[in-house]
């Protein structure tokens, strides 16, 4: 089966690199925080890379996946992805183990969340472009992720097709690398968009955009930020021409794809 090369890829680069299983200490406070930054229809999951176990999976997993929530593995999750889009994932992962192992301090390996988009045809037959956001929780005494929480977002709505990119977005602010081209396999800063290639939003221009991808129109985004329409309108008009969007879709879509809901 394909999708178990995507596993396997796992076992082979991080399973034997994290020394012994620990189980991640989940409260209730971070189950919350999770669903606060999971856009749309989603579900998120606590991954162990010592054996791939789900240390947590929450119930909204039952929206794409048949059965009950503690029955779903991480195989299980694997098995639904797109056949054809399998040796893209493959590429995926191998530029972000690359960035992991041979590019980022380690030390500053917590500070950066990992963002890329894939098809998946889930249990009902429905065929969806899903959002996946991982950042990784803790590390072993190597320095190879241990726990790394993942969100998965259907972003159907906005972007019908993945892309073969990946993003890796410093949660703190620092280096930050956007639309990593993947079809060399590796991590290179020069496949990468910096930070100088992202349009100089205001802090204005990003609220409204954030509130855009949460699918506010203008008067909605007008009474939450206190302001008028037509200031929202002329927000509206300067994004779409400094990003050189088509229209608030490609926006919205494009947002979501590098990574920053």
């Amino acid at each position: 089966m394909k999708h178990k090369k995507i596993a396997e890829f796992w076992r082979k680069n991080y399973s034997p690199r994290v020394e012994k299983y620990e189980e991640f200490p989940l409260s209730n406070y971070f189950r919350k925080m999770a669903a606060i930054f999971a856009p749309g229809e989603s579900y998120f999951y606590i991954l162990n890379m010592n054996d791939l176990q789900l240390d947590y999976l929450s119930p909204e997993v039952t929206n794409f996946y048949k059965g009950e929530t503690e029955d779903i593995c991480m195989e299980r999750l694997l098995k639904n992805a797109d056949p054809d889009d399998i040796p893209v994932l493959e590429r995926k992962e191998a530029v972000i183990k690359d960035f992991i192992v041979n590019f980022v301090d380690q030390e500053k390996i917590l500070n950066y969340k990992v963002s890329y988009s894939y098809n998946l045809i889930d249990d009902y037959g429905r065929y969806r472009t899903m959002l996946m956001q991982a950042t990784f929780i803790s590390l072993s005494e190597g320095g190879i992720p241990r726990h790394v929480l993942s969100v998965h977002s259907d972003i159907s709505h906005i972007s019908p097709k993945a892309t073969e990119n990946v993003s890796f977005i410093d949660l703190t602010g620092s280096n930050s690398y956007f639309n990593v081209d993947t079809r060399h396999g590796e991590f290179k800063t020069l496949y990468a968009l910096g930070p100088e290639d992202v349009p100089p939003y205001s802090k204005r221009e990003k609220e409204i955009i954030k509130l855009l991808s949460q699918g506010m129109e203008s008067g909605e985004i007008a009474e939450k930020l206190h302001i008028s329409t037509n200031t929202v309108a002329t927000h509206r008009r300067n994004i779409l021409r400094k990003g050189k969007f088509k229209n608030t879709a490609h926006l919205v879509g494009e947002y979501f794809k590098c990574g920053f809901s």
